[in-house]
């Protein structure tokens, strides 16, 4: 029977009528761009009721034409593996020097596959890829990697002819080939309907196909007008400051009447990632429970391999790292021993941790350096099982070995042995194309998503309000790139020459379907500033009409976040109810209900700080460092100051007894260290002694305390800490903070911007436990080159600046424009002092932590600026 194609679209009715029953007059062949699903979907709601087979693809009426294929399909594993396998022959490698060249490209043979795949898939059938070689020759002449190309193209028909395999071009071009010397059992009619426009080697099977029997094309938009009833069209555009704004904005919208609202999307993994992530925070999952990010941004996934990992990285230590935080009770301690003891890689480095060298020891013995597919298969489902992963994770493993397993026993490769490496790669890479997860359990209600570049068929009800969400503008705009097989000017000659699809076609495509999607319904155009990593991001702004037609809302940043770059102020839900308990939770302060001075210190210096540092008590888990850590320094030096002031002729002693304070981990344990380290520490005691005698001589003070502990009660809130030291002068108390770096508040910065209060609250401590007045307070600026005794509190009472002051026992010698100097009397001072300390305590204890530094600068070095959304601005 003679096809008829084009003709004009029958009632959608007559369409279901056809197809419905257990013997259908016709199928329905859906093209790219529409969900199979929701076909069935409309059937039933209007009571017909079909087989599986009459909603059908074009690939599945190919392989009935090609029966011998069914067995034989290739899928990408199985041609992956073929090409590689080629690429070991040196007569393929010599013919093909620069597809040779770059094997070592990471997923090269992946790639390879993908571009041959894409390439033979336009060529209508292998005779028209030699004219389009000819011509290509001819109108842009000779490249040598194109024609290599050509060259892999006649290789890969030949290998799959001497094999008996198929890929999709073969199986179109073979199924071709059968309708023209036989007569096929086929349908007296196919629907073939039509959303984009095909490859050019489908469109020559439907072309044959119609010699044989009747084919009727219709356009989504013929579908669309029976299904669509006229609405109120309008679009409306949001601007927020970032993805995450936007998501969390659209979320909100989409919270009360979820049921009409539908989220369109450019498939990116960045913006159906964020969207996900932020519905699940709000308890909204995807009404699709075949979702396509389960797999690839699974946590269960991910640990599921770990063990594999373990092995195939040789034990290295952030591998081990990673695997302890996951399965092992005692992570915290374990990973601090491997730290402390320099592990880096290799399972016998281990035995410095017998336990946990047992462990591992355990792992490995399973995982053999070579293994079959069958014996990895049955590595990871024990693993699943002996960390207690969710089923499903199972479930996915066993379908994706058993599709592996298929695809190597047909190019004879099930049985051969790899190294663990090579496993855990190609594992890795099967996963991130494995097929969406199908939850049994089907959510009621949920998250309505599609693709752009989906047909809306069955969104028939006028009041559904369409979201667009992340659509960049290269969407839309015509886009020349450069392929691996065929350049940007011969992609122009097979447009114009050959039919292929032009960038401009494409684009216009593309917004085709967006007009599909915002016909007669009500939309939103969702933008945003910045992208996940916090830079611009032009490409998703608006660019489909005029600015006055579609006025642009400007929303900003969400209340959820901090203030955004347009000066809001914040403080978030969770931080407003906060409350400190009764009594600091660590082991230090177990017997004591008081804070440490460090808690107000860091407080004054960002609110945040301290609430990460305090209560989280968020901790970065700091490596070994190829030089003593400025902490373990500071810890180090300051124990050897302690025995200097008791012994000062003996720095020596000072520093053997400092050490064994702090005992040496990792690197730290070899004598190069070891007398770097005492070299250093030995110049800067050295020079301390000399500049104690001359503060001595000058201020006629003596040692009160080292390292003295004290506790107090500043407006409410009680706290304790270690005074480094603490001077009795005739007139009062001088109260020092040792410090091995510069960089600190001066104190009339400290009492303006309550920056740096660490000194202030000893002096205020002193003066309460003592009751006795601070006449200076103090930093002991610790260097080989120089001992600096001149910034902090400092009073002109007691400073000696020119050799013109008359001074009775000078503890300073600060110049007269020193931000550190008072001219005022201490009791003046502290007073002020002392009501922003008190401040500061009483948004302590009202639980106030808002992301708001003293000094902004700090920002770009802060360890928590991630956690506080800092890296937003």
């Amino acid at each position: 029977m003679c096809g008829k194609t084009g003709e004009m679209s029958p009632i959608l009715d007559e369409i279901l009528k056809d197809i419905q029953g257990l013997d259908p007059k016709a199928a329905l062949v859906l093209g790219a761009g529409f969900v199979r699903e929701e076909w069935k979907t409309l059937c039933f709601k209007r009571a017909y009721s079909i087989l599986s087979s009459a909603v059908m693809s074009t690939k599945q009426i190919a392989s009935i034409l090609v029966p011998e294929s069914n067995t034989r399909f290739m899928e990408r594993p199985a041609r992956v593996e073929l090409l590689r396998q080629a690429f070991q022959k040196a007569e393929l490698r010599e013919a093909l020097p620069l597809l040779s060249h770059q094997r070592a490209r990471p997923s090269f043979f992946e790639k390879l596959d993908q571009t041959l795949q894409q390439g033979r898939m336009n060529f209508a059938h292998a005779a028209e890829a030699e004219v389009i070689s000819n011509q290509l020759i001819e109108k842009t002449g000779n490249q040598q990697k194109r024609e290599e190309f050509f060259l892999l193209n006649r290789f890969w028909e030949r290998l799959l002819e001497v094999r008996e395999l198929w890929d999709e071009a073969r199986l179109y071009e073979d199924a071709v080939q059968n309708l023209s010397v036989a007569t096929p059992k086929l349908l007296d009619l196919y629907y073939r309907v039509e959303h984009s426009r095909e490859k050019p080697r489908v469109e020559w099977f439907w072309s044959e196909l119609g010699k044989k029997t009747t084919v009727r094309s219709l356009s989504s938009d013929e579908i669309l007008k029976e299904l669509s009833e006229t609405g109120d069209q309008s679009l409306v555009r949001k601007r927020a400051h970032s993805l995450e704004d936007a998501a969390l904005f659209l979320l909100d919208e989409l919270y009360s009447d979820i049921d009409k609202q539908v989220v369109v999307i450019q498939d990116l993994p960045v913006i159906r990632r964020t969207l996900k992530r932020v519905a699940e925070q709000r308890g909204i999952y995807l009404l699709d429970s075949r979702d396509p990010t389960l797999v690839t941004q699974s946590e269960a996934i991910k640990q599921s391999l770990l063990d594999l990992e373990l092995c195939a990285k040789g034990f290295s230590r952030a591998t081990a790292l990673e695997w302890l935080r996951y399965f092992h009770p005692k992570s915290k301690e374990y990973r601090k021993k491997i730290i402390e003891t320099a592990i880096v890689q290799g399972l016998d480095s281990y035995q410095r941790i017998p336990e946990l060298h047992f462990v591992f020891k355990t792992i490995h013995d399973r995982y053999s350096s070579r293994l079959t597919l069958d014996q990895l298969k049955n590595n990871i489902l024990l693993s699943i099982h002996s960390h207690e992963l969710p089923a499903w994770t199972q479930q996915v493993m066993e379908r994706l070995f058993t599709e592996w397993e298929k695809s190597l026993e047909q190019i004879d490769l099930k049985r051969f042995k790899k190294p663990l490496r090579y496993w855990f790669e190609q594992l890795r890479d099967k996963l991130k194309q494995v097929n969406p997860v199908i939850d049994p359990v089907k959510n009621r209600n949920g998250l309505k998503l599609y693709r752009v570049d989906q047909c809306p068929s069955l969104l028939s009800q006028t009041e559904v309000q369409i979201h667009f969400f992340g659509i960049e503008n290269a969407y839309f705009e015509p886009k020349e790139t450069q392929g691996e097989w065929f350049s940007v000017r011969d992609q122009e000659v097979l447009a114009s020459e050959f039919g292929w699809m032009s960038s401009l076609e494409k684009s216009s495509q593309n917004r085709r379907s967006f007009e599909l999607w915002s016909r007669d319904r009500k939309s939103v155009f969702w933008e945003f500033e910045y992208d996940e990593s916090g830079n611009e991001t032009e490409g998703f702004d608006f660019t489909l009409g005029d600015a006055d037609q579609y006025p642009l809302e400007k929303i900003g940043a969400h209340s959820r976040l901090i203030a955004s770059w347009k000066g809001a102020s914040w403080v978030s839900p969770e931080t407003e109810k906060l409350t400190l308990p009764d009594k600091p939770s660590s082991k230090e302060t177990a017997e004591t209900a008081a804070w440490p001075f460090s808690l107000v210190h860091a407080y004054g210096n960002c609110p945040f700080v301290a609430y990460s540092q305090h209560l989280l008590r968020l901790n970065d888990e700091r490596d070994v460092e190829v030089e003593l850590s400025a902490d373990r320094f500071g810890t180090l030096l300051h124990s050897a100051l302690e025995e200097v002031l008791k012994t000062p002729d003996d720095i020596e002693n000072a520093f053997e007894v400092a050490w064994k304070k702090t005992p040496p981990i990792a690197w730290e344990k070899n004598e190069r260290w070891y007398h770097a380290t005492r070299t250093h520490v030995l110049e800067i005691l050295a020079r301390f002694v000399d500049d104690e005698v001359g503060y001595r001589a000058r201020s006629q003070a003596d040692l009160l305390y080292s390292e003295k502990e004290v506790e107090v009660s500043i407006g409410s809130l009680a706290l304790r800490g270690r005074i480094d030291r603490i001077d009795q002068h005739e007139d009062g108390l001088i109260v020092m903070d040792y410090k091995t770096g510069t960089g600190h508040s001066s104190g009339r910065d400290t009492l303006e911007t309550g920056k740096d209060l660490q000194l202030g609250l000893y002096a205020l401590a002193a003066r309460e436990v003592f009751q006795s007045e601070v006449i200076t307070a103090q930093y002991i600026h610790l260097d080989a080159q120089k001992i600096n005794r001149n910034s902090g509190f400092l009073f002109g009472a007691w400073n000696k600046g020119k050799k013109s002051d008359e001074v009775a026992r000078p503890i300073s010698s600060a110049r007269s424009n020193s931000n550190s100097l008072f001219p005022d009397e201490p009791a003046s001072i502290w007073p002020a002092l002392q009501l922003r300390v008190e401040g500061i305590a009483q948004s302590i204890l009202a639980g106030n932590f808002p992301a708001k530094p003293a000094d902004p600068l700090d920002c770009a070095r802060c360890r928590f600026r991630g956690v506080c959304g800092e890296t937003r601005r």
